[in-house]
């Protein structure tokens, strides 16, 4: 769907919710809808969804959003993951590319009005799956965490912030057959192409699980790397070497 003849994010009236949009978001949905697998784009539009219905939680009482940033930011926050290898980097997590594909698409498109907002932005992003620490930064940062973790988790996720009809409402309208199967090929291909950055985070756990190719092929492999670099044999090794040392 292109954001020239249509808008990408339509209203939703039974639940009182309307995308705010403006000609950066909209241009940033159509370079986005280009570069990703169309399963990633609609988990991120229902993200978007997600966000408004968050916040009107308890959680987020008496807090307020800049809703421009957290409408990108939770639009683009899977960017590490283009289909568009050029755009990725062979040495960084993910989020890490995500932010920074971002922070330039707003450097170059987004003009003088989103300078003061580009830390912001690359925050949230970075640190979307990092939920210990995004969920006690600024508001918009700890929003983008929590829609985005709402998707995966739907109704059941923990604090009843998300109703099952409040769920079904939006799915029906951005419906996600073959987002499970593509989420494990994603996480597993980067264990496979990008092994180091998975190391220290949730995403090791597909390459252990489920291996190279979502099937278990080379799992055996990546889980005696991935013991090899888990910190704490990292830490004590290096703790170790300094006790030997001569003082």
């Amino acid at each position: 769907m292109s954001s020239s003849t249509s808008n990408p994010f339509p209203d939703i009236p039974e639940l009182g919710i309307t995308i705010q949009v403006n000609p950066v978001l909209l241009e940033a949905y159509d370079y986005y809808a280009q570069k990703m697998d169309k399963s990633v784009v609609d988990h991120c539009v229902r993200s978007m969804y997600w966000a408004v219905l968050l916040s009107r939680h308890k959680k987020f009482e008496g807090h307020k959003f800049n809703w421009d940033v957290v409408f990108l930011t939770v639009l683009l926050h899977d960017f590490g993951l283009s289909t568009d290898k050029a755009l990725i980097s062979k040495d960084k997590r993910f989020e890490i590319d995500g932010a920074n594909i971002t922070r330039q698409f707003l450097k170059d498109r987004g003009g003088d009005a989103w300078t003061p907002h580009l830390q912001l932005v690359w925050d949230a992003i970075a640190l979307h799956t990092t939920a210990s620490i995004a969920h006690h930064k600024e508001p918009e940062v700890a929003l983008t965490s929590f829609a985005v973790m709402a998707d995966m988790f739907g109704p059941n996720f923990p604090g009843e912030m998300l109703s099952k009809s409040d769920y079904l409402i939006v799915a029906r309208r951005f419906p996600r057959p073959g987002f499970t199967d593509q989420v494990i090929s994603t996480m597993c291909t980067m264990c496979k192409e990008k092994p180091a950055v998975t190391f220290d985070n949730f995403a090791q756990e597909f390459g252990r699980t489920f291996g190279y190719d979502g099937k278990g092929e080379g799992k055996e492999e990546f889980a005696r790397m991935a013991d090899e670099n888990k910190f704490s044999t990292v830490f004590l090794k290096g703790l170790g070497a300094l006790d030997e040392m001569e003082v």
